[in-house]
């Protein structure tokens, strides 16, 4: 029976993994196409800083996902929740192009990132025609997590690698026709919209054809209460607030990175430094990244039933999490501290030069203790998505993002540079976000704890007072008999 459960949570669990690793695997593909210029490191900085800041936005709306696995039961739900996330997508498209068309663009990209016009011009170009891209991710993910609800990860799965295969098959068509001379820089743009709108026709179709009838007979029970605006938002916000704080912390090392002038730095070493992140962060994310799929476990496998039994016990979940965090482990062993491994993959499929790779192997060294913090929080979070109180999170993000800022800005006084400060940073976030959830979710189980036994309290005290009420009236009677 525990070996049927094990094997229940790794078949449910790998096609989110595959999820995961797809979307790094795909923006090394958007990063290769790049290499293809004369001015490849220009080229991909200029991208990875407008990457960054979509990161943002389709970062926020990923967790509509967990929205769809916990409180979306009928259509109507499911209306509200596109609701709220075609608002989101509406204001960040409208943000998106004043950055791209205004002057806000060159304070926000040329001057917080002290970077050239010209790398300044490519990134805000980029980044308005990437204004739509948030619309059509939404909609998937709010798909792919009621997929996941009912049980269809292998689905969701499918969607994010036909996202990516849709990507490199197209960088590897347009890298051979004259884009690849002229236009480079419009060559991962195409490569991106083809697999998100790839992966949200797959979504879609696989939703009517399996969910949207089960979501229909549940629309029929009259008893459901309708799911509300103000739970959609509640549950969301943490999360979301959490999740821009994951994505806010990589542009906001670039910009530190990029601003960097101490011990005799320049511009040409800025933006270098900045191309070695942009290859390091999506390469590194895939031994580890995969983690943040654990939090779905507990939601979809320990929810009571009708028989007020769950399918599954939460230790045996969480038993799970801890053997996924040692392969991960062992994924980041291989790749940071097994020689050659790290350069032979840069050099490869990145198609970096080796001088560049060897830049790349301290960050990489550096990011490999990742997998601590990451699988702490994922089943920190986990917990708390099930028990509907995201609202612990909060603090994370003020936690995160200050170490960030203080160790950035440190670093250079002490005289560590580039991606090795901007990766040893990151990682720094990565503990204080992990620790300051573990300490939440203890305030939030120890009330958890206590309100049964204020409640016992209140009942017995209840009890003695109806108790005393019928001694005295029992007094009262034998008073009054004793007086006739």
């Amino acid at each position: 029976m525990i070996k049927e459960e094990y094997w229940t949570l790794t078949k449910f669990i790998l096609p989110l993994v595959l999820t995961t690793i797809a979307q790094d695997v795909g923006e090394q593909a958007l990063n290769r196409s790049l290499t293809a210029s004369t001015t490849a490191v220009l080229e991909i900085a200029s991208f990875g800083i407008a990457y960054r800041i979509l990161g943002l936005f389709t970062g926020a709306i990923e967790d509509f996902k967990y929205i769809s696995i916990t409180l979306l039961r009928t259509n109507k739900d499911r209306m509200k929740v596109i609701l709220v996330s075609s608002i989101f997508t509406i204001a960040s498209l409208v943000l998106m192009l004043i950055v791209g068309f205004t002057g806000a663009g060159d304070v926000i990209i040329n001057d917080f990132h002290g970077v050239s016009d010209n790398v300044g011009s490519r990134a805000r170009k980029a980044l308005y025609i990437f204004s739509l891209y948030p619309f059509i991710d939404g909609l998937a993910w709010i798909h792919a997590g009621i997929l996941i609800k009912y049980k269809h990860s292998f689905l969701t799965g499918l969607g994010s690698i036909a996202d990516v295969v849709t990507q490199v098959t197209v960088v590897a068509v347009l890298l051979k026709t004259s884009m690849a001379v002229n236009n480079v820089f419009y060559i991962p743009l195409i490569a991106s919209y083809s697999g998100v709108v790839v992966r949200l026709l797959i979504l879609i179709c696989s939703y009517y054809k399996f969910c949207h009838h089960k979501i229909l007979r549940e629309s029929e029970n009259s008893n459901l209460k309708l799911l509300s605006f103000c739970n959609i938002i509640k549950t969301w916000a943490p999360l979301m607030a959490v999740r821009l704080c994951q994505r806010v912390s990589r542009p906001l090392i670039n910009l530190f990175v990029a601003r960097d002038r101490l011990d005799g730095r320049t511009e040409a070493d800025a933006i270098e430094s900045l191309a070695v992140l942009s290859v390091v962060f999506p390469l590194c994310h895939i031994p580890y990244g995969w983690l943040n799929e654990i939090k779905a476990l507990e939601a979809t496998f320990t929810k009571k039933k009708e028989n007020k039994r769950s399918e599954m016990k939460v230790k045996t979940v969480r038993i799970f999490g801890v053997a996924m965090f040692f392969v991960s482990t062992m994924l980041v062993i291989i790749l940071a501290w097994i020689p050659g491994v790290a350069e032979s993959i840069l050099v490869n499929a990145s198609n970096v030069t080796p001088s560049f790779a060897l830049l790349c192997l301290v960050p990489i060294q550096i990011m490999g203790i990742l997998p601590i913090p990451v699988i702490n929080r994922a089943l920190v979070t986990g917990w708390l998505i099930k028990v509907k109180t995201t609202s612990a999170l909060y603090p994370t993000v003020v936690m995160r993002l200050g170490v960030i800022v203080v160790m950035v800005t440190t670093l250079p006084m002490m005289g560590i540079h580039g991606a090795v400060m901007g990766t040893t940073a990151l990682v720094g976030g990565f503990i204080a976000d992990a620790l300051t959830a573990l300490v939440g979710a203890s305030v939030v189980k120890y009330k958890c704890n206590r309100r049964p036994t204020l409640n016992l309290l209140m009942q017995n005290t209840s009890d003695l007072e109806k108790h005393d009420e019928s001694d005295n009236s029992k007094k009262e009677h034998l008073s009054f008999e004793s007086t006739l």
